[in-house]
């Protein structure tokens, strides 16, 4: 259920001018990852706690010991801040930060990263802007190889010790949490080498050279990729699968300027398979006031082998674009985050 404040607010499908896909008011994906025989190791945990607000220093998340749903995965009870893998295999974890400020003028950006084993993420950062004490969720997702008895913790920081994570607990609704995680296994040590998936990144900045004409196609690293019986083809910038499945696909980008994010407008980024845009895969972020944000899109599709998949992005503001950033003693920040899994190789 959706609730809002303000008539005038609410949830908006559009039509973008530019011959794009429909930008649909909502997606839901769901996507099985066992095989319907054993019980897979996972994790769903949450925070009601507001943090960091006082002090812009790093921190490790703190996660509420009641409000957790584990299986072969534990969460520390001495800081609540360390998860353990019982298992080896590939997990994908997907965190999300509800970010904002202490009053009507607080503003400043909130970085949202991942450490294994007390080291940063390679290419796992992202920033959200809080403007006039706005409040927004910011995410970062991957798909990452760990072996049992590793640790991870979900780590942010700020620009300002007037903004952090904020929890909310709206009258009739259930809390708004300052952090959620989910974190679900792949494939376990067996089905490892067998398991197509992928994570890529860009420390590109990427802009569209013609507001009104044809959009552009992201551009990732090839050095740093992790890809496995997938292909990334960098003369046309597409993914091509080797296997034919369903596939869980999420491209999250981090808009901004190279002139201090101080541009406004908007942005949209969608998907496309063989040439041909999908419908309804469209997303767009708006920018009134300026400031980076995260904006992510998912979907879930059937492929074949030798498919080929793009992901595009077009925007009202050619400086406003997909913006890489380093930051002193964090994980680097890309201009897009892209990670994508055949579903259901979690058993033999």
């Amino acid at each position: 259920m959706s609730t809002t404040r303000k008539n005038e607010v609410g949830l908006i499908a559009k039509q973008p001018v530019n011959q794009e896909p429909l930008i649909p008011s909502i997606t839901h994906l769901a996507i099985r990852l066992d095989d319907g025989t054993k019980q897979i190791p996972y994790a769903q945990l949450y925070s009601t706690q507001s943090q960091g607000i006082s002090d812009s220093n790093a921190h490790e998340i703190t996660f509420d010991v009641g409000q957790t749903s584990l299986q072969g995965i534990t969460l520390s009870s001495d800081d609540l801040t360390t998860i353990t893998f019982s298992e080896t295999g590939l997990y994908y974890v997907q965190a999300a930060a509800h970010v904002g400020g202490s009053g009507a003028t607080a503003s400043g950006n909130v970085h949202l990263w991942s450490r294994l084993n007390n080291v940063d993420i390679a290419n796992s950062n992202t920033i959200q802007t809080v403007i006039d004490g706005s409040k927004s969720v910011v995410i970062s997702q991957g798909i990452m190889v760990v072996q049992a008895g590793d640790t991870m913790e979900l780590v942010f920081s700020s620009t300002s010790d007037s903004v952090g994570l904020v929890a909310d607990f709206p009258k009739g609704e259930p809390a708004n949490p300052s952090a959620a995680v989910s974190i679900g296994m792949i494939a376990n040590s067996e089905n490892l080498m067998k398991t197509p998936y992928t994570q890529l990144s860009s420390s590109v900045n990427q802009f569209v050279d013609d507001c009104s004409n044809e959009a552009q196609i992201v551009q990732f690293d090839v050095t740093g990729a992790t890809i496995q019986r997938m292909i990334y083809d960098t003369s046309d910038r597409s993914l091509v699968f080797e296997e034919r499945g369903t596939y869980f696909i999420i491209a999250a980008v981090q808009i901004g300027s190279e002139t201090g994010n101080n541009e406004t407008g908007s942005l949209d980024l969608w998907m496309r398979l063989n040439g041909i845009d999908i419908p309804d895969s469209n997303a767009q972020q708006a920018f009134p006031n300026a400031g980076t944000a995260v904006l992510p899109n998912a979907l879930a599709i059937e492929v074949k082998a030798g498919d080929r998949l793009q992901i595009l992005f077009s925007s009202t503001n050619k400086r406003l674009g997909l913006i890489g950033t380093t930051v002193a003693d964090e994980s680097y920040v890309p201009s897009i985050i892209f990670t994508a899994f055949k579903a259901m190789n979690t058993r033999s």
